[in-house]
């Protein structure tokens, strides 16, 4: 894989999940925000994991009191596969455990959506659901809004609410969400390390959601007048838009039996390479991205 020379983040392009790791690893709330449930203790003591199930992925496991488990899975888009396997992970999570264990999916994507996966007439997976397209961002937004106006500090869940309306339903166009959202975050009063994760957060949507924006001056500005600003915005915002870019460049390359399709995949190809030629050398990138040499080199001399 490719090393980073100068990208802060992981070198992967869900976004979404990279919002939601920060949120589970970071916000001691999070877990009782998506399931409604008292008495979440902490995270599963994987030592009590035997070696024939070292593979299990404890990350968003936690313990109840009365030591029942409770695993969230995040998903922004769903399909059977996706249902089995989290379906054969809480089989696998309660052999290895022998704990009752409730499966709970954050779910931020479209609407409809299938909530139980049947193997047969008698035997389903029915996990329960959080999904952010039922809840009113509109309303939330403006609960924030009336904190801000009285001064108010904002609690964990208050922040959570911040970082995840981009995926609630809104009346808003999502840059207009997002400058909102912008317009919000110099008046917040919280906690620094609260403080410290939206900011993070936001960089993420923003870098993944807007481009080429006449805004762009403004959320930089914002953003820089926080003093809890680690590094460059312009770091964070290239990151993001490299990550939209290989997202795009997926979604497009499943199009190419069509001609429309054929040509968005080699826009975006001919995109990310170059920008990707500004960090890696060709050969890198031919390595790594399995890409023929000839064609990178192409690209580079192009531009």
């Amino acid at each position: 894989m490719l090393k980073n020379k100068k990208f802060h983040l992981p070198f992967r392009y869900d976004v979404e999940d990279q919002i939601f790791i920060i949120c589970m690893s970071e916000i001691e709330e999070f877990p009782k925000y998506i399931t409604k449930i008292s008495g979440i203790e902490n995270k599963y003591d994987s030592r009590v994991i035997s070696s024939s199930f070292e593979n299990l992925n404890l990350d968003s496991v936690r313990q109840k009191s009365n030591g029942d488990l409770i695993n969230i899975e995040h998903h922004s888009s769903i399909n059977d596969d996706l249902m089995m396997r989290d379906y054969g992970y809480c089989v696998s999570l309660h052999k290895a455990s022998k704990k009752s264990v409730m499966p709970f999916i954050f779910y931020t994507g479209k609407l409809p959506v299938e909530r139980v996966h049947y193997l047969n007439d008698l035997m389903f997976f029915s996990p329960v659901w959080f999904i952010t397209q039922e809840i009113n961002g509109n309303v939330l937004l403006n609960n924030l809004k009336y904190k801000i106006f009285n001064q108010k500090k904002w609690d964990a869940y208050d922040i959570l609410d911040f970082i995840w309306i981009p995926t609630f339903y809104n009346d808003l166009q999502m840059e207009d969400l997002l400058l909102e959202l912008l317009k919000l975050f110099g008046h917040i009063i919280a906690e620094d390390t609260l403080l410290d994760i939206a900011q993070r957060c936001l960089e993420l949507w923003i870098g993944n959601k807007i481009r080429k924006s006449k805004n762009t001056n403004f959320i930089t500005e914002v953003l820089r007048m926080s003093e809890l600003v680690q590094r460059p915005f312009e770091e964070v915002l290239e990151e993001a838009i490299i990550a939209n870019c290989l997202e795009q460049f997926e979604e497009a390359t499943l199009e190419r039996g069509r001609v429309e399709g054929r040509e968005e995949a080699k826009e975006m190809e001919e995109l990310l390479i170059s920008k990707l030629l500004e960090v890696y050398s060709p050969e890198e990138l031919s390595k790594d991205l399995n890409i023929p040499l000839e064609r990178i080199l192409e690209i580079k001399n192009s531009k």
